[in-house]
């Protein structure tokens, strides 16, 4: 087995990470063109899921393979990925080689098949996000959030589906299947928790190997953790959990000896490794280092994440609202204990899997219809194979209940989600932005849910008076 000197970072980085650029709330962007959608489709009256797709048998070759990432191979994963850990400074804090990093995430990118939504797009797409909403509270001066911490969510965010076959818990239980009978709750998520947990702790290729040697077994466990938070069976559990103790911090904000201070270092176990202390926004002083490419000057995660925010807007008045520590009571940031930090990692995972319902609506649409042939197919083997049938089969069916199914799990639970996570943000354009876009998603999807409905009843009128 490698030592952990033996993964000491060479300096040099991948064409791939630095030739890469991205926004994380809207990634993938430019990366993945929306083959055959129309952006005005919100406004258009007889809308439907299939009138958005191209017809043309090349144009859906093409556009299964951007999703799948097939067309370069996987140099975008590989980008992606190794750019954020790079950006969150998890390379040079544990001392990951870009090689060693380079093969542990190609181990994770084979793992994903070419299933419509559960794919290696959404583990980088997830990646993004994560990154995106733990930056944010990080900014904040919650925590203290370790690099440990944040190398955990990253890597359960990218393995959170590895092995995914397109088929959901309700299907494994209705068939018998093994996994179910291995492990009847969280069938699916124990199955990925396993394949990543393995793939981290590889020597040859994982990234435990860097770890301090005390602290490896309880890292693969919280991964483990991170990656079973995502099975919406426990999700009213852990949302009940979450709510209550962050609702205890609003509603009696800490006091002083209660928030994050200028003593109080976020990476503890590293601090010998030339890990930079947590220390509260608007003081001088960094909550971590971050490496943004080389030669380029080091900055504050703060400033990464004021840089790297939606769509690319100024963000000061966020920052100047950071360093005034406004709209919430409290001081620099909430001192969170063991329970509440597994909570919040757990709570980043689960936005951060269901963040697409929230992203513009052309991005909101591919990933819905993509989990739609999913269910469809779903839908066909379980009529083929005489089970329960758990989600219909019939094309038609699916589409005329698209939009009404979209605006239902973003209302009842992806925005009560976010609202919820996002009360741990000072008021700004970050929080403001996510919540008005999943507003407008809402909005859009009633509206042409209604325009359908009102377009079948026509028909219907149309055909009983003739």
């Amino acid at each position: 087995m490698a030592s952990a000197a033996a993964c000491a970072l060479d300096g040099r980085q991948s064409k791939a990470a630095r030739d890469h650029a991205y926004d994380p709330w809207h990634y993938p962007s430019k990366a993945v063109q929306w083959a055959g959608h129309d952006e005005s489709r919100a406004a258009t009256t007889t809308a439907t899921p299939t009138t958005s797709r191209s017809s043309s048998t090349g144009q859906q070759q093409q556009q299964q393979q951007q999703q799948r990432g097939v067309r370069d191979g996987g140099e975008e994963f590989r980008g992606v990925a190794l750019a954020i850990f790079r950006e969150a400074g998890l390379l040079r804090q544990f001392g990951i080689r870009d090689e060693r990093a380079l093969r542990f995430l190609e181990r994770v990118r084979r793992q994903y098949s070419d299933k419509p939504y559960h794919s290696e797009l959404h583990a980088q797409d997830v990646l993004a996000s994560a990154h995106c909403l733990i930056s944010q509270v990080r900014a904040q001066g919650h925590g203290p959030i370790s690099h440990l911490d944040v190398l955990a969510l990253y890597v359960a965010a990218l393995g959170h589906d590895a092995g995914h076959f397109g088929l959901n818990n309700a299907y494994l239980k209705n068939s018998d299947h093994t996994l179910h009978r291995q492990k009847p709750r969280g069938s699916l998520e124990h199955f990925h928790a396993d394949i990543i947990a393995a793939i981290v702790d590889d020597a040859e290729d994982g990234l435990t190997v860097c770890l301090p040697t005390g602290v490896r077994a309880s890292f693969v466990d919280k991964v483990r953790s991170i990656v079973l938070s995502t099975d919406m069976a426990a999700h009213a559990g852990l949302m009940a959990n979450f709510s209550e103790w962050v609702d205890g911090m609003v509603s009696n904000p800490p006091s002083p000896s209660s928030t994050l201070s200028d003593g109080d270092d976020v990476d503890d176990a590293y601090t010998d490794r030339g890990a930079s202390s947590a220390s509260p926004p608007g003081r001088g002083l960094r909550l971590g280092v971050y490496s943004l490419d080389e030669g380029q000057e080091e900055v504050t995660v703060a400033t990464v994440e004021l840089r790297g925010g939606r769509g690319g807007h100024g963000h000061a008045e966020e920052a100047g609202a950071l360093e005034r520590g406004t709209g919430s009571g409290r001081s620099w940031g909430w001192k969170l204990n063991e329970t509440q930090r597994n909570s919040l990692l757990e709570m980043t995972m689960k936005c951060a899997d269901l963040a697409n319902l929230l992203q513009e609506l052309p991005a909101a649409d591919f990933w819905g219809e993509r989990i739609m042939e999913e269910n469809l197919a779903q839908g066909a083997r379980e009529r083929a194979e005489g089970i329960a049938v758990t989600t219909t089969a019939n094309r038609s069916e699916a589409e005329a209940g698209y939009f009404n199914h979209q605006a239902g799990f973003l209302e009842h639970v992806v925005l009560p989600m976010f609202d919820k996570y996002t009360t741990m943000f000072t008021p700004g354009q970050f929080a403001d932005a996510v919540l008005e876009t999943a507003g407008q998603n809402l909005a859009a999807w009633k509206r042409q849910q209604a325009q359908q409905l009102a377009a079948a009843a026509a028909r219907r009128h149309t055909l009983g008076g003739a």
